[in-house]
């Protein structure tokens, strides 16, 4: 869900830009592959994992639920048995999870996405607002959707230098990404056909509205 899917549609994006510059119809038709063609590919790389993982003689694979029961027992619920595994060392090594931040009306919209649930739609946004985050800007408006990054404050990533940041922003801007500083999120709500996002301009605390299909934190 992570680096090498989101490089395969970085390239797929890529491809799709060259070939249809100007046909949002096609070019969502070859996002539509490539998610599919995505989802093959993980697909594969976990069942391969898997399968290197179990063949070796040392390795034993429980799929369940895990939990301590002290600081060296961990009980394993199965679908049929309840085990418990002692270990001087446990590893946990789940992977992380999306912050969500504290947007009136986000939990209730059916268009608001993380970065992992945005990459298992298959259906291209025409309008893909963000909350913040470069990666998945660049790579939509590749694959043809209209882009707005919101950034909270008043500085494009703040972080870099100056020069390298004002550099990032006019490739941004060049592939058509629409990007908004002092852009404070306060509330989403879902309309008949698409998504809208009241903000903040901490600049002048006036209440701004935008409309889109679709909206990633």
């Amino acid at each position: 869900i992570a680096c090498v899917p989101t490089k395969r549609l970085i390239h797929e994006a890529e491809k799709g830009s060259w070939l249809y510059p100007t046909d949002y119809e096609k070019q969502a038709e070859a996002y539509k592959a490539a998610i599919a063609r995505k989802n093959e590919m993980t697909a594969a790389s976990r069942a391969n994992m898997f399968n290197k993982l179990s063949s070796l003689p040392n390795v034993t694979i429980y799929t369940g639920m895990a939990s301590f029961v002290s600081k060296d027992v961990v009980k394993v619920t199965l679908p049929d048995e309840v085990i418990e595994l002692q270990g001087k060392k446990i590893f946990i090594n789940t992977g992380s999870t999306s912050i969500i931040p504290a947007i009136d009306g986000l939990k209730d919209s059916k268009r608001v996405y993380t970065s992992t649930s945005l990459m298992e739609l298959d259906v291209l946004p025409r309008h893909l607002i963000i909350v913040g985050g470069l990666e998945f800007a660049s790579m939509y408006a590749s694959f043809g959707s209209k882009v707005t990054v919101l950034e909270g404050g008043n500085k494009f990533i703040a972080r870099e230098d100056r020069d390298i940041a004002d550099a990032v922003k006019e490739t941004l801007e060049k592939k058509g990404i629409e990007i908004r500083l002092n852009a404070r999120a306060q509330s989403i709500q879902d309309t008949a056909d698409g998504v809208t996002l009241t903000y903040t301009d901490t600049a002048d605390g006036n209440p701004v509205t935008i409309e889109g299909d679709a909206i990633l934190v």
